[in-house]
């Protein structure tokens, strides 16, 4: 039975993934940050017998060798967000490393199936002003930020800007890396 891990095995989107995955009859490695972990075991470990859940407390800077040992795929959904903090530089490293380094540890662990769920706020501009003017965005559409504009500290103040342009920076660098590959 392949084995696929799930990054963010609790959250909305992971949950709903994971019980998908669990109703077609694949093994589930899902991780979760370590406060999170042993309240999760405990509530669910007699009634998914196919589910393991693994202690990841950062997915930017994590070693994932043993938690993708034995793992066939990866679906990728967790990604640590650069809310809060004032250190704009560690915030867009947090933002793309949540993404480069699992695809750059997974090419080293041999998995060549990854997916990465991706956002609506890398399609738009991070002002979010075309989401009140109508726009229906598709996976063509990229938002505009730059590094240089997140670095400037110009939208520091404005959590939406700061999601939506870490989100396309992420998404970016995680296409840029897949190129290369």
């Amino acid at each position: 039975m392949p084995r696929v891990l799930v990054s963010g095995v609790n959250g909305f989107i992971g949950s709903n993934v994971t019980a998908e995955l669990l109703k077609a009859g694949y093994q589930v490695r899902g991780t979760l940050r370590g406060a999170k972990i042993e309240s999760c075991k405990a509530a669910i470990s007699h009634k998914f017998p196919h589910l393991e859940v693994v202690q990841v407390d950062d997915i930017a800077t994590a070693d994932l060798t043993d938690v993708l040992g034995g793992v066939d795929a990866i679906i990728h959904v967790a990604v640590p967000l650069p809310f809060g903090g004032s250190d704009l530089k560690e915030n867009l490293n947090i933002a793309i490393e949540g993404y480069v380094n699992v695809l750059r540890q997974a090419v080293k662990a041999g998995i060549s199936k990854v997916v990465i769920t991706g956002s609506w706020a890398a399609t738009i501009d991070p002002t979010m002003e075309q989401a009140f003017e109508g726009l229906v965005s598709t996976e063509k559409d990229w938002g505009h930020a730059t590094e240089e504009e997140f670095l400037s500290g110009k939208h520091a103040d404005n959590p939406m800007w700061i999601y939506s342009a870490a989100k396309i920076l992420g998404e970016r660098a995680a296409w840029k890396f897949a190129a290369n590959e």
